[in-house]
């Protein structure tokens, strides 16, 4: 399997397309880093899915806008695991709204999450994978949405 003993951060993996791929990366023989914003609960359930799957994983919370979570979700894959393997950035928000009567705010928090956390957390990972020598893989989720 192509991420067999690799470690692997998803942001946004307490629920939807993250928690499947958290999950999926586990059952490939992954051990995962499972990043979530808000409540610790999902992200729990997570952690014990992919332990009940005979693999290692921590929950690292944190708004992925905010530059500190990524260089957080490394430095905590490092502490646990050793190293960082894979980075899948699926954070994203998709607030429906027409672009005529899209408020500004909003449009200002989307970009901060979907565009500023993916070049933050890739940063990060980068940073990271240099330093280990060997290299990796990044991997961005997109929505149709």
């Amino acid at each position: 399997m192509l991420i067999e003993d690799k470690v692997v951060i998803v942001t946004g993996a307490s629920r939807g397309i993250g928690r499947a791929t958290a999950i999926a990366c586990a059952r490939d023989g992954a051990d995962v880093v499972v990043n979530y914003a808000g409540s610790a609960g999902a992200a729990e359930e997570v952690v014990n899915e992919i332990q009940a799957a005979g693999r290692k994983a921590i929950a690292v919370g944190g708004d992925i806008a905010d530059p500190e979570t990524s260089r957080a979700l490394v430095a905590s894959a490092v502490d646990a695991f050793g190293r960082v393997d894979v980075l899948v950035n699926n954070a994203g928000i998709c607030p429906f709204h027409s672009f005529l009567e899209m408020p500004l705010d909003v449009m200002r928090r989307t970009a901060e999450v979907n565009y500023f956390g993916t070049f933050y957390a890739t940063q990060a990972v980068a940073v990271q994978m240099v330093a280990q020598g060997d290299g990796g893989a990044i991997i961005t989720v997109s929505s149709m949405a």
